[in-house]
């Protein structure tokens, strides 16, 4: 009788971390290679996964939903990626620029991403 009830819960358990682990791979996805930045520019853990994202996506947009899930973990507003982005814009080198395409999303043109290049070292995994 008790393998029963704890059959249906132990089941939950194993979806759960599949789950988990599917979301794990999704924001891996989503952010792209792992890119170091330099040190100088004081990146908050926030900023670095939006600006890799936005470097690993080329010449394409990342929406304002798609970064919200990078960053978190659906707790707070989306607007908090707006937030991110003007404080990262400020951190940026002359040269590198995030735009912002209405209804599109964020991104770097290729001038931005050609400069934010020059800086940028790809992490081995």
């Amino acid at each position: 009788m008790m393998s029963r009830q704890t059959d249906p819960l132990s089941a939950m358990r194993e979806r759960i971390a599949e789950l988990e682990e599917e979301v794990r791979q999704l924001r891996a996805l989503l952010a792209g290679e792992q890119f170091v930045f330099p040190i100088e520019w004081n990146l908050r853990r926030q900023e670095r996964l939006i600006l890799a994202s936005l470097y690993a996506s080329g010449t394409n947009y990342r929406s304002r939903s798609a970064l919200h899930y990078l960053i978190s973990s659906g707790e707070t507003f989306p607007q908090i990626v707006d937030v991110v982005v003007s404080n990262l814009r400020r951190k940026l080198p002359a040269g590198v620029s995030i735009i912002n395409q209405r209804g599109e999303g964020y991104g770097l043109n290729s001038e931005g991403k050609k400069n934010l290049s020059k800086f940028v070292i790809e992490a081995r995994r």
